[in-house]
């Protein structure tokens, strides 16, 4: 790893770049605060930035770009604010979050271009809202959430994305507005095994699948 470290109060990461390094650009784990701001993670071999076990973590802006595995990874976190990162050409996902304890926001990213998903949450117990992103490009779906307490997707732009445009599987509640999903290559947005659904002002037009697709709800 570029940056290791175990056990630590707080954390901050500044304008730091983590570029080649044969596993982690930077890992962190069981930390009680994280602050990451304007850092670049580029060309690692396994992920850009991977985070495990953390109470509070604030991410703003960065670029997460060719990394082996996943731009920004992050598991096991309690509250989270990411604003404003790029995320692209890595070979997994641009950024994928598993099991949010309380609530997330991802909000201004851009993830484009990535082997995988674009933006991929996993067991959230918590709301998780997604604003504002542009996700396009990927080689699979572009947003996706499964088992997710609430998902929401907020004002987005989803568009030419190998899979599904927008994802959600097992949520008991996933909520869609404002946004606009377009070309992607199968379902514009897809709903499986949701207890309720909300679609709110939202266009979803030229995807090669239906617009809007709801199983097992």
């Amino acid at each position: 790893n570029g940056v290791y470290s175990m056990d630590c109060e707080a954390v901050t990461l500044n304008q730091l770049i983590a570029q080649s390094n044969k596993s982690n650009g930077a890992s962190l784990n069981n930390t009680a605060t994280i602050k990451a701001a304007n850092c670049t993670f580029d060309g690692n071999a396994a992920n850009g930035l991977r985070m495990d076990v953390v109470n509070k973590t604030w991410v703003t802006n960065g670029v997460y770009s060719n990394n082996g595995e996943t731009g920004l990874a992050m598991s096991n976190v309690a509250q989270l604010s990411v604003k404003g990162p790029v995320l692209h050409s890595n070979t997994g996902y641009g950024l994928n979050i598993d099991t949010i304890n309380v609530s997330g926001l991802v909000k201004d990213a851009e993830s484009y271009n990535n082997g995988d998903i674009g933006i991929r949450y996993k067991d959230s117990l918590g709301k998780i809202n997604t604003q504002y992103a542009k996700v396009h490009g990927n080689a699979n779906s572009g947003i996706y959430g499964v088992n997710c307490e609430n998902m929401v997707v907020n004002g987005c732009e989803v568009y030419e994305n190998a899979g599904f445009g927008i994802n959600a599987t097992d949520s008991p509640l996933a909520n869609v507005k404002y946004c606009n999903v377009h070309d992607n290559k199968d379902i514009g947005v897809r709903y499986s095994g949701c207890k309720k659904i909300i679609v709110t002002d939202t266009d979803s037009c030229n995807n090669v699948n239906a617009g809007i697709y709801a199983a097992d709800c």
